[in-house]
């Protein structure tokens, strides 16, 4: 089918879009990373200068030597190409000026049915320039894929070559998923035959009659230079970083010792178990490791496990057959045993070195290749009867769909981890395989490291170190995570996490928040950190990270002061901004092609739709720089730096040997560990990050959202809290469990049972409706403040028998892990302060018996208590009553049928002011944290318009008076009243509009 030619057009007005400014005030990054001191907040308040503010039209901030090739200055002789039933238009136009004074503006739409294709052809083709290496095109989309709501599926952009041999080929560049200029480029593959020609730009996949425009500008054929101009870090790693062979295995009772009978070496631990490593040095490979048990039972912990080579041109694992496998040297010592070993394929050789050590009950292998490593597998377990593989929550490597999870590996009272150091490791990245089936060949329960080749194809030389832990206890097999806590445990306890999104692009954005936030402290509302995201700094696809001066339509810099000023002020919420030293976008002033990392493939490393992936070298350098100079100028008392608890380091690599340790995701992990300390240091209040891989860096932030990431993606997460509990809660207080919803919304109970059975903090979601939020809000403050980042002192699991549950029917950790009655997610929870706590996150009834009581929690029903502080979220009466009753407030929701005085006392709660009621209200105490004035202050927690009937007894409020209300005892804007009532008897209030 003949295309239909339309030649350019020239569009010489505007159609009503101001030209296109970039945005970003481009810094100065430091040569080298500073050293960062505990004196660092205190030195930048007083030496950061703040830039000023200024356009970026007319520049390009791509690299300063590329010359376009293209610049669309003159666009006479051009034409476009349309197939398959795709129509529209080519101009030439003022409209989203990028450079200079034209852009090229495709105007487009596909046939009703199927795809079609646009070619933008030039007057004649185009000579890509010899030598050069990569191609770069300025494009403006008009679309946010997957972010609005679209019914048709993005187009793909490409460049058409014509080669020497007078072959076609295509090169991809981008789908179109953005809206906003975006710098996209591509290697061109070396292997086409020289010299080459650019025929067109392509336009392909265009679907459905919908119009849509695209804006082309400054195509670009250029080379890379020898150099990068990349801060250098300080040698060696930081101190949080610790290289101890012992310095993530548990602690356990044990006293090994290691002794030689010939050619095998017995590693005796000497612990309750008797657990004894036999080494037998046949292949070099981890399956020359056996364990025994003092009870007999034996097997291999690594079948098919250890080192792989390069030998010659052929990649050598531990299974394969036909090598010579030769023990060059073995050493024996006291505390360990090492080995030198040569592998031969065909008279080539490949030689490593392997360690073992015991540490505790733990045995720790090392490898050492200094050439021809290329990747580190752990084999499968094998030999153990009757093992099942548990996925632990939080215990993730997991960022995309294939990718798996480590597991614990359960059989009959006896437990097995195993893991790579993160700490030391040398590798590109580490992985996990998916699923947890048990087959007759053993169980994979964790799956090794990848050594994956620079682009000038070398490789960095193998170090890993393999940790084993063997226990018949479970907190002894789960790892240690080596890190400092968080020194802001109170100031976590007491807030909960706010976070506001979907700021419109208003000028009363800002003042509209404070009104929001304003109506939750009416309701009592007192203790928040509240966290903004990317659109403090945008208003629509342009630059947020990076820069410092605020998003222009919603007042910028001045209406965001001013805001964070009364937030603080006025309502003594503590505010952080958004940042994020993950990535950056092409539009912003500090962008250039040496800070953006590079995959293995050498492309630039996408991010977002319209962001590549920062260096992390970079990112540590900006970071030093921004996060002192945003918390001076905004006043801000906390921060939210996306992204780097939520990206395994390995999934940011940057693999340009040019780059400071390229190709090792050890260096992205120290550089976002360090960048997030400092983070600690700038800011005088919770820093905070994304989570999902947050164990990481647990401690070297004070807050995440603790989101669970579990290989079958289920919201119902198993209640197996051990792990969180016990080696993350105590170094940070995490939020949340997922980003999730508010009150009223179909799993509620469930979610929230799961963010308070794994000791985080409440979430407050923003803006939404005040009484909902409030509602969440005092169903969390008071209990999270008696369990976050506090020690546990027992953890216990529900059985599977329909009956009322003391302590005595409980079950181990151990005993739920390997029975399966974790799956249950009846969960019981003893604290060192002596909070009590029982948390039902299964879908049927649990009755307990506590508190002097029995008690029926409902799916996602809780009980709480801790001397005169008891809160429940139980069935009484046949309906679901949520209680808390403390020392800073009363708060009752009575649901489907008021609470009644009689029934009021038949719970035998701690006596109060308020004795019955038909709607959610909350009574703040006047000798607390959250008093509003010198009386009590009753609350109900109801939608505008809507009638309640409380019951009081007045003669335990603050009293002035006589039992009278007015006009004036009501809080503006609310049903909430300060009650200054006198008497002995209940007293009834029915509230009215």
């Amino acid at each position: 089918m003949q295309p239909s030619v339309v030649p350019v057009q020239v569009q010489d007005f505007i159609w009503g879009d101001a030209p296109y400014e970039m945005t970003g005030e481009p810094m100065k990054v430091p040569a080298s990373l500073p050293v960062f001191s505990q004196s660092v907040r205190e030195a930048a308040s007083s030496s950061v200068t703040i830039p000023s503010v200024h356009s970026l039209v007319g520049t390009f901030p791509g690299r300063a030597t590329a010359t376009p090739t293209v610049d669309f200055e003159d666009m006479t002789g051009w034409k476009a190409l349309f197939y398959d039933g795709s129509s529209g238009e080519l101009w030439q136009t003022h409209e989203q000026l990028l450079q200079g004074d034209w852009v090229a503006q495709l105007r487009y739409q596909g046939p009703y049915q199927g795809t079609g294709r646009i070619d933008i052809v030039p007057p004649a083709a185009i000579t890509v320039p010899a030598g050069a290496q990569r191609v770069g095109l300025w494009v403006f989309a008009t679309e946010w894929w997957g972010w609005e709501p679209q019914t048709i599926p993005p187009s793909t952009l490409g460049l058409v070559f014509q080669d020497g041999d007078g072959q076609f080929r295509s090169l991809t560049l981008q789908t179109l998923d953005w809206k906003e200029w975006f710098w996209v480029e591509r290697q061109i593959p070396q292997d086409w035959p020289r010299p080459l020609l650019l025929t067109a730009i392509e336009l392909s996949d265009v679907r459905a009659a919908q119009r849509r425009s695209l804006y082309l500008d400054a195509l670009s054929f250029y080379s890379e230079p020898a150099k990068r101009a990349l801060p250098q870090p300080a040698p060696g790693s930081p101190a949080w970083m610790p290289s101890d062979p012992g310095a993530t295995v548990p602690a356990a009772a044990a006293d090994p010792v290691i002794s030689q009978a010939g050619s095998e070496v017995v590693i005796a631990t000497r612990s309750a178990e008797g657990i004894t490593y036999r080494y037998t040095p046949k292949t070099g490979t981890l399956s020359d490791i056996q364990v025994e048990m003092a009870d007999g039972r034996h097997f291999q912990p690594f079948v098919g496990g250890g080192i792989t080579g390069q030998v010659g041109n052929r990649l050598i694992t531990p299974q394969t057959p036909g090598v010579e496998r030769r023990l060059l040297q073995m050493n024996v010592e006291d505390n360990s045993v090492t080995t030198r070993w040569q592998w031969s394929w065909r008279g080539d050789t490949f030689e490593f070195t392997l360690r073992l050590r015991p540490v505790h009950k733990s045995l720790v292998a090392e490898f050492y290749a200094p050439k021809g490593g290329r990747s580190l597998l752990f084999g499968r377990v094998s030999g153990i009867n009757g093992a099942r593989m548990v996925e632990v929550p939080y215990w993730s490597y997991i960022y995309g769909p294939s990718s798996g999870n480590p597991k614990l590996l359960a059989a009959n009272g006896l437990f097995l981890t195993s893991y790579l150091d993160w700490n030391v490791s040398n590798a590109s990245r580490i992985y996990a395989p998916r699923g947890t089936a048990v087959s007759k060949d053993g169980a994979a329960i964790n799956g090794g490291a990848q050594y994956l080749p620079l682009l000038d194809g070398s490789y960095n030389p193998l170090f890993e170190r393999v940790v084993l832990n063997i226990s018949s206890h479970l907190d002894e097999v789960l790892p240690v995570i080596p890190h400092p806590s968080s020194t802001r445990q109170e100031l976590l306890r007491k807030n909960l996490q706010a976070t506001y999104m979907g700021l419109p692009s208003t000028p009363a954005a800002w003042t509209q928040a404070f009104d929001h936030l304003r109506a939750l402290w009416d309701l009592g509302v007192s203790h928040l950190f509240v966290r903004h995201h990317e659109e403090s700094w945008r208003d629509g696809g342009e630059s947020y990270t990076l820069r410092d001066t605020a998003a222009p339509a919603k007042g910028g810099d001045s209406a965001v002061v001013a805001y964070v000023a009364r937030v603080r002020n006025e309502l003594g919420f503590d505010v952080g901004l958004y940042t994020n030293y993950v990535d950056i976008a092409p539009v912003n002033g500090n962008f250039a092609l040496d800070w953006v990392a590079r995959t293995e493939g050498g492309e630039l490393m996408r991010s977002w739709p319209r962001t590549y992936r920062l260096n992390s070298t970079a990112a540590l350098a900006f970071e030093s720089v921004y996060a002192p100079l945003i918390a001076k100028k905004f006043g801000t008392n906390g921060s939210y730096t996306d992204v780097h608890t939520a990206l395994p380091p390995w999934e940011a690599v940057d693999y340009d040997p040019r780059a400071p340790g390229a190709g090792v995701f050890r260096t992205v992990y120290q550089d976002y560990g360090s960048l997030l300390l400092h983070d600690q240091q700038v800011y005088d209040g919770e820093v905070m990050s994304e989570g999902g891989v947050h164990w990481l860096y647990a401690g070297l932030v004070d807050s995440n959202y603790g989101q669970v990431r579990l290989e079958s993606g289920d919201p119902n997460v198993p209640l197996l809290v051990d792990f969180q509990l016990r080696r993350i809660h105590e170094l940070e207080g995490d939020a949340d469990v997922v980003v999730y919803g508010q009150t009223g919304q179909v799993g509620y109970y469930t979610h929230l049972a799961q963010v308070i059975a794994f000791g985080n903090r409440g979430a407050l979601w923003l803006p939404a409706d005040p009484v909902d939020s409030a509602k969440t809000y005092f169903l969390m403050q008071q209990l999270q403040q008696r369990y976050v980042m506090e020690k546990v002192a027992a953890i216990r699991y529900g059985a599977a028998e329909d009956k009322a549950t003391g302590s005595e029917d409980l079950l181990s950790s151990e005993d739920a892990v390997t029975s399966g009655a974790y799956l249950l997610s009846r969960v019981y929870i003893e604290y060192q302060n002596g909070l009590q706590l029982w948390v039902n996150g299964g879908p049927a009834d649990w009755t307990i018996k506590a508190a002097g009581r029995e008690w029926t929690l409902p799916s996602g029903g809780w009980l709480a208590q801790q001397g005169d502080f008891i809160e429940f979220s139980a069935r009484v009466g046949g309906r679901r009553l949520d209680v808390v009753i403390s020392p800073e407030y009363i708060y009752v929701d009575p649901h489907e049928r008021p609470l009644e005085p009689a029934e009021f006392r038949s719970l035998g709660l701690p006596q109060g002011p308020l004795v019955g009621t038909d709607v959610p209200v909350v009574l703040l105490s006047p000798n607390g944290s959250h008093r509003r004035g010198d009386g009590w202050q009753v609350i109900p927690l109801v939608a505008p318009g809507q009638q309640g009937h409380l019951e009081l007894v007045p003669s335990m409020l603050s009293s002035t008076g006589k039992p009278e209300l007015s006009a004036s005892d009501r809080i503006p804007g609310s049903n909430a009243l300060l009650l200054q009532v006198d008497g002995g008897k209940p007293y009834p209030l029915t509230l009215k509009p």
